[in-house]
């Protein structure tokens, strides 16, 4: 099986090149990936494995987390991947506050895929007061229960 991180792919809606609304999120390639694990098989005896992972702060997180629903627009579905979270301390501590997370698109914010711990919770809130990228604010405790069920 193959692991393959999305994390830095620019959210649905996203700016290209001072385009609004260009991007058209991970959806798409996700899409692509599905079918290449279809068409990979061992010999015919299983289909091949493909876990794909985003940050929970990654503002496509609702529709990743969606991709093998059974329910919903098929075309923004892929059933045959792994889809996971990289869930972080911070998320965790405000999950367990009952307080606000909020989603940013990583083309504004690429340097959190490279943090962790307290660089990590240092960048996000530095993130979270510049007033001059985009941002989603979600209920935390919200999304965990989504990502649960």
């Amino acid at each position: 099986g193959i692991g393959w991180d999305w994390s830095k792919v620019r959210a649905m809606g996203g700016s290209i090149d001072g385009h609004k609304n260009a991007a058209g999120g991970i959806i798409p390639f996700l899409k692509i990936t599905n079918d290449i694990a279809v068409a990979v098989d061992q010999l015919g005896t299983r289909k091949g494995a493909i876990a794909v992972y985003i940050e929970p702060w990654h503002m496509d997180v609702s529709d990743f987390i969606d991709l093998r629903k059974n329910s919903g627009e098929e075309r923004r579905r892929a059933h045959e991947l792994f889809p996971a979270l990289w869930i972080n301390d911070l998320f965790m501590k405000r999950v367990r506050a009952n307080d606000k997370w909020t989603l940013f698109d990583p083309a504004d914010t690429q340097d959190l895929c490279d943090l962790y711990g307290e660089a990590f919770e240092k960048r996000y809130e530095e993130y979270e007061k510049d007033e001059s990228i985009a941002k989603e604010i979600v209920e935390a405790k919200e999304l965990w229960k989504k990502i649960l069920l």
